[in-house]
Order: C-alpha cells, then structure tokens, then sequence
C-alpha cells in the first residue's frame, strides 16, 4: 500500500508511472491536495508537493518533465519537474 509521508486525510484521484521508474500521484481532500511522488519499492513517498487546492487529474509531457494538473477550482496548472525550486 502506498502512503504519503505526511499524514494526510483524501483522495488520491490520478496515478502514473513516470519514465524514469517511480510513481507519481495527485490529490485532495480537507481543503488541500499534493503531487506525490513513490519509488514502486517502498511504501512511503519520497516527496511532496502541496499544492494551492485539490489536483483531479493529471497528465506527463512525453518528455517526463512537465505535469498538467486539473484543480478542483477548475484551473489547469502547470509544475516543471526540471529544476528544484528555490527556498525562500
């Protein structure tokens, strides 16, 4: 059974593989959603993203860096994989 690190009460409304070996996934519930991210060989994730309100669904450029998440607040938004954000 996969788990997010943090706890965290909803549901997980999309899941994929992405081209380099782990699995990606996206959620909502309790006012929140997060982009979760699991290597298929362990239970809990390696890391997560929160994100502004619940993602539905999602979709992986072909090139695997670009995700298009669908939020509840009818919005499309895009998160590039690429670089690591910087801390403020």
């Amino acid at each position: 059974m996969l788990r997010p690190k943090e706890d965290f009460r909803g549901v997980a409304w999309d899941v994929a593989f992405h081209p380099e070996g782990f699995l990606i996934a996206v959620g909502g519930g309790g006012g929140g959603g997060a982009l979760w991210f699991w290597h298929p060989h362990q239970e809990r994730s390696f890391h997560t993203l929160k994100l502004p309100n619940s993602g539905r669904g999602f979709d992986l450029h072909p090139a695997g860096q670009l995700l298009a998440v669908a939020h509840a607040d009818k919005t499309l938004r895009l998160y590039d994989m690429s670089t690591k954000a910087e801390e403020g």
